[in-house]
């Protein structure tokens, strides 16, 4: 087993000494897990088979999605008496209980990776919830120049965030729901409640949350009254997080029965980066593959395999695409493959653009709404255009237009007769052939 950092090593003491309490009886009242859900969930799965019996988890254990959850809604929860005798457990998922002005950019990062892998409509409602905290309507904050956004969104010293920000807004924006400010801080309620109240035989509560302000005083004062297992990469700054991360990567990869070359090692932290470990695991399961046999990850594998992550330079190609804009193409394309960015994930990009593209033109076609598209209002679009597409698709829907929010499938619309259906198929044949091509055919 590789050695652990001594910072790495120490939080997972601390969080085996917790559990090891728990299960002793001796339970805190309050528990906060901090860091990256896959990397928390696993510890809060041991906690709750310690503190909830498994014939009572249907009863006794209350899940709380933490958006829009006021403090004093989680204190009647915590004072309401379970419905079997013995403990109750309340779990309050991306707790929202310790942000501040100091959480903006991870929040806005966190919506950011939303969005990369798909999941549009969590991210929507995370970034009108933040655009609220920040006292702007959707319109206002992509009407401001680029400084005065950063400014407004808490985003000073991250200009690549701030102008992703932008894009986001200005693609999303409409879609944006009428949201009342995050809960911020907590004011007291929820404190008042465990420094007066609490009583681990009766109910415990645990948070889990990806961003708090570490600084903040309503933090500090949890820490007083409750255990905090930080297991978020941001633990190992100071000069640590490549140390931590590079221990990370050797213990996933004895697990596996793998080693890896030192230059190897340097080369997948620069594409990946020492802080998403979850990332990160997902591109040493890759390695391992690309291994086969061999007990060693080579750098030529991190180099075949291992893609750097640049999602939102992926996302700004495939809009030059569809705006037809040959000029930002190139100079997109140019700036995903110098940042390393591997030819298949961009092709892989693309083709998914261009079959949702043939999928709605080809339906479009079908019930004759290519002639009802110019100048056609996103209102009328959901009322007169939309129904068809639907029908024509039929149920279950296309794999390229499944999930996809009704605004974002009236915006393909709109560039749909600009891409004849004969075009978008022989690009796809063309594709094929490159991807055969990439893959050493």
């Amino acid at each position: 087993m590789a050695r652990k950092t001594s910072s790495e090593g120490s939080r997972i003491q601390e969080a085996e000494a917790a559990l090891a309490e728990a299960a002793a009886g001796r339970p805190a009242p309050a528990y906060l897990f901090l860091g990256e859900r896959p990397l928390c969930r696993p510890w809060i799965d041991r906690l709750l088979d310690l503190l909830v019996p498994a014939a009572a988890r249907d009863f006794n254990l209350e899940v709380c999605d933490g958006e829009g959850l006021a403090e004093g809604t989680l204190v009647e929860r915590l004072e309401t008496r379970p419905f079997f005798p013995g403990r109750k457990v309340v779990w309050v998922r991306d707790a929202p209980f310790f942000h501040s002005a100091a959480t903006f950019p991870a929040r806005w990062r966190q919506v950011r990776a939303l969005a990369a892998k798909g999941a549009t409509e969590a991210a929507i409602r995370r970034a009108a919830r933040l655009v609220a905290e920040a006292k702007l309507s959707p319109a206002e904050a992509a009407r401001l120049p680029a400084d005065r956004l950063g400014e407004a969104l808490g985003l000073e010293g991250e200009a690549d965030l701030a102008a992703w920000c932008r894009g986001f807004l200005e693609q999303r924006g409409e879609e944006f729901p009428e949201t009342a400010p995050g809960a911020g801080a907590a004011d007291g309620l929820l404190l008042d409640w465990l420094a007066r109240r609490a009583d681990p035989g009766a109910v415990v509560l645990v948070l889990e949350a990806e961003a708090v302000d570490r600084r903040g005083r309503s933090f500090r004062r949890f820490k007083t009254h409750g255990r905090v297992l930080d297991l978020s990469p941001e633990a190992d700054r100071g000069g640590r997080a490549e140390a931590a991360a590079a221990e990370f990567a050797r213990r996933v990869l004895t697990e596996a029965g793998k080693r890896i070359e030192a230059e190897a090692l340097r080369d997948l932290l620069a594409k990946v980066g020492p802080e998403d470990r979850v990332a990160l695991r997902t591109e040493l399961e890759k390695l391992c593959a690309a291994a086969g046999g061999r007990g060693t990850v080579t750098a030529g594998d991190v180099a075949a395999a291992v893609v750097r992550h640049r999602e939102e330079a992926v996302y700004e190609l495939t809009d030059a695409v569809g705006a037809g804009d040959p000029g930002r193409v190139c100079v997109t394309l140019h700036r995903l493959l110098a940042q390393g960015v591997h030819p298949l994930a961009v092709l892989r990009a693309v083709a998914n653009f261009v079959r949702r593209m043939a999928v709605v033109r080809a339906a479009l076609e079908r019930t004759g709404s290519l002639r009802r598209l110019s100048g056609l209002t996103y209102a009328r679009f959901q009322a007169e255009v939309l129904p068809g597409l639907r029908e024509a698709w039929g149920e279950p829907l296309p794999g390229p237009v499944r999930g996809l929010h009704p605004y974002a499938l009236y915006k393909v619309a709109l560039r749909a007769p600009a891409f004849p259906l004969a075009r978008l198929l022989g690009a796809l044949a063309g594709m094929a052939e490159v991807d055969f091509a990439l893959k050493g055919g």
